[in-house]
């Protein structure tokens, strides 16, 4: 679950500034990325790794997990 906030502030005549944040991995779950999705091999050969957590970019390395919680703040000028 992500979050975000903001609030703008008038500076003068039509400028302002809006500030934000933003919050990703809100609860800073663990979740597996990608699992194998083929149940065969090939042709009649089945997969045992079926279903099993997998790294998706280099095969043979551990699996990958989502990003811890992560904060992004920043502030927008309009003018």
């Amino acid at each position: 679950m992500s979050l975000q906030a903001s609030y703008q502030f008038k500076v003068q005549g039509a400028r302002s500034v809006t500030v934000l944040a933003d919050v990703f991995n809100l609860f800073n779950e663990k979740r597996i990325i990608n699992y194998d999705q083929n149940t065969e091999l090939s042709a009649g050969t089945a997969n045992k790794d079926f279903g099993k957590p997998v790294n998706s970019l280099v095969s043979g390395t551990p699996a990958q997990y989502q990003v811890p919680i992560t904060l992004r703040i920043g502030a927008r000028f309009e003018f």
